[in-house]
Parts: C-alpha cells; sequence; structure tokens
C-alpha cells in the first residue's frame, strides 16, 4: 500500500476487525493536503485501490480510529461482507480553546457524521491522539493535557455520557509529564471481553514510556533500561495476547525501532526498517500506525499484522507486514 497525497507529517491512525470467517478487514486513516480525512481499506488481504474522502477538519489534526463493533464484539456476530461502525476522533484548533471532536460512520452507510466533541482537561492543542474500545462499547480516548500529563476520557453506555478528569490524579494514565507533543500509541486487548489496554509515550527526556490499564488501573510498564527515541518521530504499539505486545517508534537515530514484550519480558530495540524515514533531523517527521490480529483469539502464535508509516517530510503513507 502506498498513498501519495497525504500532508506531509499527517496525522495517521488504523482499526480492523475480525469478521466470523476469520478475515481481517483493516481501515487507514490520513490527512490529504486539502484538509480531508481520507479512509484507506483493505479486505481478506486485498487493499482497494485508491483512498475515499471522508470529511474536511479545519485545521490539522492528530488522529485516533476504533471500530464500534456491533452486540458484544464477538467476531461470531459480524458477517463477513458487513461493514462495521468506525468512530474518528481529530482535534479542532479553529477556536481559542481546542476540543477533540468525534466523528462516526454507521455499518450501512458511507456517510460521516460529527458526533459532540469529547471534554477533555487542559487540552494540549498539538496533543496526539489515541483511542481504544472494549467490552460492550467502553470507549477510552487518550490525549496531553498542557502540562504534559497523559490523560484520558472515558464513554460508557449505561451512563451515556463522558467521564471527565478533574486534574490532579484523577483519570491520569502516566504519573509524571510527558515529552511536550509526544506521539501516543494505544492498543485494546486483544480479546474483546477484556477491559485491558496498552498506551505509550515518549517521557520528558524523549525516552520511550507506557503503561498497561486493567479494569481502567493504569500500571506503569516496567523495562529493564532507558529506549531512547528520536523527539520529532512517532509511536504506536500492537498486541496479540496480554502477554505479548510490541513497541513500534521512531529511534533516536532514525528508522523504526521494535521492543517485544513477552512473558514479561523485553527483548529488542531492533531495526525493523531503517533509511530515510523518521528521520531526527527533520522538522514533522511522519506518523506511525498499526493493526495486529490473530485468526485465533487464543492462539498468539497464529498472528500477522502490518505497521504503517509516512515518512518524514513526504506524502506517502507505506505499510510494513509484521
Amino acid at each position: 500500500m502506498v498513498y501519495t497525497n497525504a500532508l506531509p507529517d499527517s496525522g495517521l491512525a488504523s482499526t480492523w476487525w475480525m469478521d466470523k470467517n476469520n478475515d481481517a478487514h483493516i481501515r487507514v486513516y490520513y490527512q490529504d493536503v486539502d484538509l480531508f480525512i481520507c479512509e484507506v481499506k483493505c479486505d481478506k488481504g486485498i487493499w482497494i485501490k485508491g483512498s475515499q474522502r471522508c470529511f474536511a477538519t479545519p485545521t490539522k489534526t492528530s488522529l485516533a480510529a476504533i471500530p464500534y463493533l456491533p452486540g458484544d464484539g464477538n467476531v461470531s456476530n459480524i458477517p463477513p461482507d458487513l461493514e462495521v461502525e468506525i468512530r474518528l476522533y481529530t482535534i479542532d484548533k479553529s477556536n481559542s480553546t481546542p476540543t477533540i471532536v468525534e466523528y462516526s460512520k454507521s455499518q450501512t452507510s458511507g456517510i460521516w457524521s460529527k458526533n459532540a466533541t469529547v471534554p477533555t482537561y487542559d487540552l494540549y492543542p498539538d496533543s496526539a491522539l489515541g483511542a481504544v474500545e472494549y467490552r460492550t462499547h467502553l470507549i477510552r480516548v487518550f490525549y496531553q493535557d498542557k502540562s504534559g500529563y497523559i490523560r484520558v476520557s472515558q464513554w460508557g453506555p449505561v451512563t451515556n455520557h463522558w467521564v471527565v478528569s478533574t486534574g490532579g490524579a484523577n483519570l491520569r494514565v502516566s504519573d509524571a509529564p510527558a515529552h511536550i507533543g509526544t506521539p501516543i500509541g494505544a492498543v485494546q486487548g486483544p480479546w474483546h471481553y477484556l477491559n485491558w489496554a496498552a498506551v505509550v509515550w515518549q517521557d520528558n527526556d524523549n525516552n520511550i514510556e507506557g503503561s498497561i490499564s486493567i479494569n481502567d488501573v493504569p500500571k506503569a510498564m516496567s523495562f529493564p533500561t532507558k529506549y531512547p527515541a528520536s523527539p520529532s518521530g512517532s509511536i504506536t504499539v500492537a498486541t496479540w495476547s496480554t502477554e505479548k505486545t510490541s513497541i513500534y517508534y521512531g529511534g533516536k537515530d532514525g528508522g523504526i525501532q521494535k521492543l517485544e514484550l513477552n512473558n514479561d519480558n523485553w527483548s529488542g530495540p531492533i531495526n525493523v526498517f531503517t533509511g530515510n524515514i523518521l528521520d531526527a533531523d527533520v522538522s514533522g517527521s511522519g506518523g506511525l500506525a498499526s493493526a495486529a490480529y490473530t485468526s485465533d483469539a487464543q492462539n498468539a502464535a497464529d498472528h500477522w499484522g502490518t505497521v504503517f508509516y509516512q515518512p518524514g517530510g513526504q506524502g506517502t503513507i507505506v505499510e510494513i507486514l509484521i
């Protein structure tokens, strides 16, 4: 997959779901040079040629995407040829107070609708975004506040409203302020019924940092050493089980690096792609997003995935199979 009309340093997001035939469906979102959010589709391993414009945004924006799965999200309920509802999150910086805005596309329509804004605590205007959805439509949107902390806003279908941080430790994901403008990667657990999510970012010294939340209680990832990242690089996280998680990020000296957590043991970093991408010396390096999926939710060894990246300063988006 290579698409060439993306805005340089575009926001980048991807999401996926499995149908009841165990076929993967992937959607990638980026912003084009006219500030439209665009969608690229992959169904059953085949990329649909070209991209489709979804809606225009007033400003350049970060992106996050989730599938809003029908019912309880069990793949046995998802027919192979049916779209699922998609929700996209952007930041509107056209007013004095920046806001996170939710857009959605239903299962039966290709038309995107603008929903209500997502309330936040002291949102940093150029914050990156991450989002997950699990169980019966529990949505979590991650962002950075102006003091540098990573926070989360929570949606629940029972209360039918957003719960927002009141400051301090309330709904705070990071123990300390992160690098201002840090990229954020977020992924829900491999089994939709679990209230489990991994979130990663850069600390104030541009080292990789993250947390794993179980039942909405974040616990800092314990790294054996510091892993420096490019201050202008991006980050994404993929998981195949609660015991196997991979972090992909822009390395300090360029290229994409990979860290892997397997049964509580970290390995890496290793170079998974090197060259003129995520160049640490380029202002506004490109983004990263990922999709990780398995044909058997109980067998993490049987897995596939893709990392999507945008080379720094370019208008192309490319995939790496993982």
